[in-house]
């Protein structure tokens, strides 16, 4: 069964440079999402704790969680050629 949610893609700029989200895996019973992190030319793979409704998810980016990534903003890059 294919995960219709994996390697989505986010782009969120800082202020300094642009991260990029791609979604690995989201975890609704736990709610948690996993996620392939390219950032400055590192690539890590890291999980997140999902906040707010299950509707409307976002996870918390940043030194102290400053960024609110809203998880239904995420794209299919495949489907925008």
């Amino acid at each position: 069964m294919k995960n219709k949610d994996f390697m989505k893609e986010y782009h969120h700029f800082d202020g300094d440079h642009t991260v990029i989200f791609n979604i690995v895996e989201v975890n609704k019973a736990r709610r948690e999402i996993t996620l392939a992190v390219s950032d400055q030319g590192r690539l890590t793979q890291t999980t997140y704790d999902l906040k707010g409704n299950m509707k409307d998810p976002y996870f918390e980016y940043g030194t102290f969680g400053e960024y609110k990534i809203p998880v239904n903003e995420f794209v299919n890059m495949e489907e925008r050629k």
